[in-house]
């Protein structure tokens, strides 16, 4: 389902031309086909059996069911070839009509009409070479080289084909080594880690220094952006997040200066840079480097969410409440989020951690949004997770603000059932020298909580030495950290003391460990 929601966005999108020749008997009455895509668009499916319901009134994926996707995803992917490639990005514009002129090329030249596809190969080549669209040259090269030998018989233009051939597959073959070594670091070290890894950053010097002797004699955008990237993950690895910041602006100044427009390369380092600012909680700079992001990337695109998601984490670890509101809003308002369920859990925990804020007065939603007086809390506090499912401590976002809902509550009995509940999971999932080691210290100075009768000077006497322990590792958010400590969680204990009362409740103490 999420490939047809992706390409009846993609499609729908576009104006109506696009869709002409999708086929007559998709524009009658009682299609359902057009019902199928209509309801993917405006979300009103999210998956096979509701689709199924709506089109033959039963939660079954049938056969005919299947047929009748598979022929709308046949048909819209036939569509794709009649898309605009139009885009205020000239690079775009031209890898679009590239790739789509050489594939009208290779059928061409299946049905023996050479000529033609001679004619629109040259073309492409003009363009290829002027985009740095490297294996696009190298495969147009060898085409008309065979093309001129046997064909033609020009062995002039033989010649200067083979040359240049020859002259940017060597290119590729360095291209592909320098990806094949930032490919490599991000596999060798794609572990989430409390501490830092010198050994990334040893691969990384070591790659460089067989890269670099090379580098003055590639002129390829890509080989330098991946030159940069190899330098980044090196910087990254054992969080030197000032200096991955310095080599994210040499990479953007460098790609902003080349002669060959390569937007997604700047995006991608800005993102990073945008984490180095999220690291060292920079909100002003951070901020700024998001409304760079933004002028790059369509609204309701990957990327976009992406950008909306990091400008959320940098106001919440930077306590501005109310900027992080904003992103949420402009996420859950946008077109394409109904359609896009991947983000759906992400954001609706943000939600969460939103309302729990909003609660305490630190968050005030736009008039217009009544989402938040219509959040059915007592639901989302009365969903346990299932911990036996959770080997990476995904849970943990969801578990403590629960039981911080429940402390602002004065839920004390259940917020003790819970905490306990925390501590068992805790000794069996999270240990100490594992990429959750500051949620298992966060979650032992919870604990504290029942135990000291939700007394807050009590509780933050008892709970100071898991939080000294805690402070000796800073959250990491080159790893999953983001996603679990949403939240600093030295800001979140802060407020969570702020919502006892000074007074001493007796209750049930949790189970002694």
């Amino acid at each position: 389902m999420q490939e047809l929601q992706e390409l009846t966005y993609i499609v729908a999108k576009n104006p109506p031309n696009s869709m002409r020749f999708i086929g007559p008997d998709f524009w009658t009455s009682d299609s359902k086909m057009q019902l199928l895509l209509t309801a993917i668009r405006n979300g009103e499916v999210n998956d096979d059996l509701d689709a199924a319901e709506l089109l033959y009134g039963e939660r079954l994926v049938s056969n005919k069911y299947r047929n009748l996707k598979h022929e709308l995803k046949r048909r819209l992917i036939n569509t794709i070839f009649l898309l605009p490639t139009n885009s205020d990005k000239d690079r775009d514009a031209a890898y679009f009509e590239c790739w789509k002129d050489w594939a009208a090329c290779q059928i061409l030249i299946e049905k023996s009409s050479r000529y033609s596809a001679t004619a629109i190969a040259q073309n492409i080549l003009k363009k290829a070479i002027r985009y740095d669209f490297l294996n696009l040259v190298h495969l147009i090269a060898l085409y008309l080289r065979n093309h001129y030998a046997l064909r033609e018989k020009d062995k002039s233009r033989f010649q200067y084909y083979d040359e240049l051939y020859q002259r940017y597959r060597e290119e590729e073959d360095w291209n592909n080594l320098a990806h094949k070594y930032y490919m490599s670091l991000i596999l060798d070290h794609a572990v989430d880690s409390v501490v830092a890894n010198p050994q990334i950053q040893i691969d990384a010097q070591a790659y460089l220094c067989e890269l670099y002797p090379i580098k003055p004699r590639i002129e390829n955008v890509k080989f330098h952006y991946y030159l940069f990237q190899i330098e980044l993950l090196g910087k990254m690895g054992v969080f030197s997040y000032e200096e991955a910041k310095e080599v994210c602006a040499r990479a953007i100044d460098f790609l902003d200066k080349s002669k060959v427009q390569f937007s997604g390369g700047i995006l991608n380092f800005l993102l990073n840079k945008l984490v180095c600012h999220i690291q060292l909680r920079e909100f002003d700079q951070g901020e700024k480097t998001a409304r760079a992001c933004n002028e790059l990337v369509e609204p309701g695109t990957f990327n976009w969410f992406k950008t909306q998601e990091y400008l959320f984490l940098l106001a919440f670890h930077t306590g501005n409440y109310q900027r992080a509101y904003q992103s949420y809003y402009l996420v859950v308002n946008n077109s394409r989020y109904k359609t896009y369920t991947i983000l759906h859990e992400t954001w609706t925990l943000h939600k969460m951690y939103l309302h729990f804020l909003y609660l305490l007065g630190k968050v005030t939603p736009r008039h217009d949004d009544e989402s938040f007086s219509a959040i059915r809390l007592s639901k989302f506090l009365n969903e346990v997770p299932s911990f036996a499912k959770d080997k990476q401590g995904m849970n943990i976002p969801v578990l403590i603000i629960q039981m911080a809902f429940l402390i602002l509550q004065r839920n004390y009995d259940l917020a003790t059932e819970r905490i306990d509940a925390v501590n068992k999971y805790c000794d069996r999932y999270l240990r100490t020298n594992s990429s959750n080691f500051r949620s298992n210290c966060f979650i032992k100075m919870l604990l504290q909580i029942p135990k000291s009768n939700f007394h807050p000077v009590a509780t933050q006497r008892s709970a100071q030495p898991y939080l000294k322990q805690m402070n000796t590792i800073e959250i990491n958010f080159n790893n999953q950290a983001h996603e679990i400590e949403i939240l600093p969680f030295g800001d979140f204990w802060e407020l969570i003391l702020s919502t006892l009362d000074n007074k001493v409740n007796k209750v049930k103490q949790v189970a002694s460990r």
